[in-house]
């Protein structure tokens, strides 16, 4: 590859990375604050002590940066989302996360019953 070659591509994708970052930008912060998603998650994994060295608490990290984008589309932008709707993050990526959560503590035996019993080494019948 020539190097002129090798520099239209660069110009082509960072121009092509600046436009998703204006469509994301506008539907996880607001003009006023850029990094405000990163600001509220990190002060919700602080307040809720989530360690994100651990496989669950790297699932609840997700599930709160989709909630605080949810929150960022439902209460602070102007108009729709720009780069995924709103519906994608409520009824696919937020469950999808869930879902994973849950797979991923049935795993490491997190859940208890009310016996304190783990159910992963509970029998079915």
């Amino acid at each position: 590859m020539r190097l002129e070659e090798a520099l239209k591509r660069r110009k082509e994708m960072f121009e092509k990375r600046l436009e998703i970052r204006i469509m994301k930008g506008h539907d996880y912060a607001s003009t006023e604050n850029v990094l405000a998603n990163f600001e509220v998650t990190a002060e919700v994994c602080r307040l809720l002590n989530i360690d994100i060295t651990k496989p669950w608490g790297v699932a609840l990290f997700y599930i709160i940066v989709k909630i605080a984008r949810a929150a960022n589309l439902l209460f602070n932008v102007r108009g729709p989302a720009q780069c995924e709707a709103l519906e994608d993050t409520v009824a696919i990526d937020l469950p999808n996360y869930v879902d994973l959560l849950d797979e991923i503590l049935f795993k490491h035996g997190l859940y208890q019953h009310k016996e304190n019993k783990n159910i992963n080494q509970q029998k079915t019948a």
